[in-house]
C-alpha cells in the first residue's frame, strides 16, 4: 500500500521558501504573487503499518520544525495554484533514496520505495499565463519535470528487475 505524506518547515524555518519566493519576484517581476510555500512529498511503499509510524518523525519530519500531512494536502492550500516538480525517470533522487537507506536501517527486512515531488504553492492572484511562466522557471527540462498529483497505486523502483504483468496490468500502463 502505498501512503503519502507531505512535509512543510514551520514559518521561521522555511528558509528554501523565502529564498524561491525572492529569486522569482526579482527574477520574473511577479507582484501578484504575495507568497509561496513549499512541501516535501514522499509517496512511499513496501513497509508495514509499524515501521510507518516510527519513519514519520525520525526520517521525513522533525517535530520541532516540520508540520507533517498524511495523505491530503493542507485544507488551506486545496484553492491556491500549486503544482510538483519531481525528478525525471532515470534520475538519481538523493532525497528519496536517503530516505529508503534510513527505513532500512530501522527495520532490516524491508524493502522500502520512496518517491519524493516537491510542491510548490503560490499565494496571490496569478495573471493569465504566469503559472506557466513560474513552472518553466522552477522546473529544469534537464532532470526534472512536472510532477503528477494523483497518488499511485504502486511504486516501482526505476533499475529494478522486471515483473512479468498479464496482458491487462500492460494495458493500465498505456
Amino acid at each position: 500500500m502505498v501512503r503519502r505524506i507531505y512535509v512543510e518547515k514551520k514559518q521561521g524555518f522555511d528558509v528554501e521558501a523565502a529564498g524561491l519566493f525572492r529569486s522569482m519576484k526579482d527574477d520574473l517581476h511577479l507582484q501578484s504573487v504575495t507568497g509561496l510555500r513549499i512541501l516535501n512529498r514522499y509517496d512511499i511503499d513496501g513497509i508495514d503499518d509499524e515501521t510507518y509510524e516510527a519513519a514519520k518523525f525520525t526520517v521525513f519530519a522533525e517535530p520541532a520544525i516540520d508540520s507533517l500531512y498524511e495523505e491530503e494536502l493542507p485544507g488551506d492550500i486545496s484553492s491556491a495554484n500549486f503544482f510538483g516538480v519531481e525528478f525525471l525517470p532515470g534520475q538519481y533522487d538523493q532525497r528519496a533514496d536517503s530516505a529508503a537507506q534510513c527505513i532500512r536501517l530501522m527495520k532490516g527486512d524491508a524493502q522500502p520505495v520512496v518517491k519524493f515531488a516537491r510542491i510548490i504553492v503560490l499565494e496571490g492572484k496569478l495573471k493569465k499565463g504566469q503559472l506557466d511562466e513560474i513552472k518553466n522557471y522552477c522546473v529544469n527540462p534537464v532532470d526534472s519535470q512536472i510532477a503528477e498529483n494523483e497518488k499511485p497505486e504502486k511504486i516501482i523502483k526505476a533499475g529494478s528487475r522486471i515483473i512479468p504483468m498479464d496482458a491487462k496490468e500492460m494495458s493500465d500502463y498505456e
